[in-house]
């Protein structure tokens, strides 16, 4: 199946916004503030007037058509849900462009949403005040050429995926253990055994989108860049809790031949802070220091002191990477919300930029996976720099 911007017929709502910046240090940067007027006009403009996705992949089989066996969701065998009626889903799509990198931005909502400003939502970063209980608007910077970012979009609900089935199952009979507790009954096969007298169980299949799988999102929330030139995009995003879970995708669609790949901790420069009552301990509520992240192998960002404060929290940051000329970057998060500040885009013709690691201090910190400091005798994955490496 192709994407949804070439296989579904869309209108696209277009701007070309301002790129150049010609009070930052570098006027060559170009960058966009989704919540800037022009943008946010084009955004409420593409809630106003939704494009329905008419696919065969979107079905919806009722308990008058057809009840499922029991275990039907819970191997997500999508295939052996056949039959049912075509589902409308409603897609909200924009687009955006500075001089050299255009995005495109999608969001689909589930079936059931009656909201239409579900599919973008306007949200701020904010600080917390202790007199007032409250969280209050700041701004996400970094020092140099850097945009200033304080809204951000958000879709609330519709996560990535190539398709969408609603339907009914039987629940499963039930049976106790030898320690008295109560389980599933299975067959001689491993099959769950359905209670054909209880009451049928409502279902959504929506298989996780995946890197390597072999196709691209259809649906959901997500967002493409392509770039006319070589350079460096930077994108300001907000990462929903929880991080123990909560994937980053940046999906390189030249790799269409290898299942579609998404980029590596090594092709990453990731900074940014947790919100909390405290903050990372070096962020200064995201002023101006912001904490160096590492991407795990399992697509999870990670942070030097996350151990102090767990993992139950959003991240706001940056995430940097090179992007060559006419290839499309997507980033994306198995679930809906992805949260969008904007971005910036410099064009290594004018910057001479090859890469955006910064340089190894061999003097630096060392950390484990789970964020805790060790010593320089610790032997195994380690975390120094933001960089993540073998220590033997």
């Amino acid at each position: 199946m192709k994407k949804i911007f070439t296989l579904l017929s869309m209108a696209f709502f277009a701007i070309s916004v301002n790129a150049q910046d010609s009070g930052s240090e570098n006027s060559s940067v170009e960058k966009i503030d989704v919540c800037s007027a022009e943008v946010k006009a084009l955004i409420e403009t593409s809630i106003a007037n939704p494009t329905v996705l008419n696919s065969p992949l979107y079905i919806s089989v009722t308990k008058e058509e057809k009840i499922y066996p029991a275990g039907t969701y819970i191997k997500n065998n999508y295939e052996a849900v056949t039959g049912g009626s075509p589902i409308g889903l409603k897609n909200y799509a924009w687009e955006a462009s500075t001089t050299n990198v255009t995005l495109k931005a999608n969001s689909t909502l589930n079936a059931d949403s009656e909201n239409n400003a579900e599919s973008w939502q306007f949200s701020t970063t904010g600080t917390y005040n202790e007199e007032t209980k409250t969280y209050g608007n700041t701004s996400l910077t970094v020092t140099g050429c850097d945009p200033e970012f304080t809204n951000y979009i958000c879709a609330k609900t519709g996560n990535p995926s190539a398709a969408y089935k609603q339907f009914y199952e039987y629940p499963s009979k039930k049976t106790t253990d030898a320690e008295g507790n109560e389980i599933d009954l299975v067959d001689e096969n491993g099959n769950y055994v359905s209670d054909e007298d209880g009451d049928p169980i409502f279902r959504l299949l929506e298989p996780v989108w995946e890197p390597g799988q072999g196709d691209l999102p259809a649906k959901g929330c997500f967002y493409e860049f392509t770039s006319k030139k070589d350079g460096v995009l930077k994108l300001a995003i907000f990462l929903n809790k929880n991080l123990a879970n909560n994937k980053l995708y940046i999906i390189d669609e030249s790799t269409k031949e290898e299942g579609y790949k998404a980029l590596t901790n090594d092709q990453l420069t990731i900074k940014g802070f947790r919100q909390n009552f405290n903050f990372e301990t070096e962020s200064d509520r995201g002023t101006s220091n912001l904490v160096d992240w590492t991407l795990t192998d399992e697509y999870l960002i990670t942070t030097a002191n996350i151990a102090d404060g767990g993992t139950n929290r959003p991240f706001y940051g940056y995430v940097a990477f090179n992007v060559k000329a006419n290839v499309t970057y997507m980033a994306l998060t198995p679930k809906s919300q992805l949260g969008l500040y904007g971005f910036s885009f410099t064009p290594s013709d004018n910057t001479g930029i090859s890469s955006l690691k910064s340089e190894d201090n061999s003097n630096a910190p060392i950390y484990n996976l789970a964020g805790q400091k060790v010593s320089d005798d610790y032997k195994g994955l380690i975390i120094q720099n933001g960089k993540k490496s073998i220590k033997k």
